[in-house]
């Protein structure tokens, strides 16, 4: 595996978007700005931005504590973070993070 990238486990990595178009390993399609936290390969890998400093500890911590439940209680988390009038932003991080997964999880 290229050493730009970080595997934190088998449908989670981090890579510096701005690496991208020279790392073969990794096909995308849409927005790798650093702007953009993370995307969704077409093979359901989730790959978050680690030119995001500040964001990207943040989002590693979510999605990792996430990607191994099942769906129900994801599906159950995210009905709860919807019914919310607002949302704390480690919530609006949470509610990102689940719909990211439920979908990586359709597409492996």
């Amino acid at each position: 595996m290229n050493q730009n990238i970080e595997v934190i486990n088998k449908c989670l990595i981090g890579v510096r978007f701005s690496l991208i178009p020279i790392i073969n390993q990794i096909n995308y399609e849409g927005d790798i700005s650093e702007n953009n936290p993370f995307f969704l390969s077409d093979k359901g890998i989730i790959v978050l931005n680690k030119d995001q400093k500040k964001m990207y500890p943040i989002m590693k911590k979510e999605f990792s504590k996430l990607i191994n439940k099942s769906n129900l209680i994801l599906k159950n988390k995210l009905a709860k973070l919807e019914m919310k009038c607002s949302l704390a932003p480690i919530e609006m991080v949470q509610k990102a993070a689940i719909r990211v997964i439920i979908e990586s999880k359709k597409l492996r």
